[in-house]
């Protein structure tokens, strides 16, 4: 990814950019929460940087490396609702 790791103290991640974009050093901050044993939530957002690079990283690197271990991704899940609902109501209009 083209990114440093710093890791914290209590499942905090730090990713940093090793080289400046447009509105300096992007950085991403990633925090792991333990639902359970078997089910962790990790939050995943920008803290500096710009917002389409982080947007980027996110969409070629992020999610692709993650497909295997991701349940859901915040915003898909409602996204996917929206789609069968159309779905559904489009199939329900009477056709001529």
């Amino acid at each position: 990814m083209r990114m440093k790791i710093k890791k914290r103290a209590a499942g905090l991640l730090k990713l940093e950019g090793l080289h400046e974009g447009r509105k300096g050093i992007l950085s991403i901050d990633t925090e792991i929460f333990e639902v359970t044993p078997l089910l962790h939530l990790v939050e995943v957002k920008k803290s500096n940087g710009d917002t389409l690079e982080y947007e980027k990283i996110l969409k070629e690197d992020i999610r692709p490396a993650l497909k295997d271990v991701v349940w859901v991704w915040q915003g898909d899940q409602q996204e996917q609702s929206q789609q069968l609902e159309q779905q559904k109501q489009q199939q329900q209009l009477p056709q001529s």
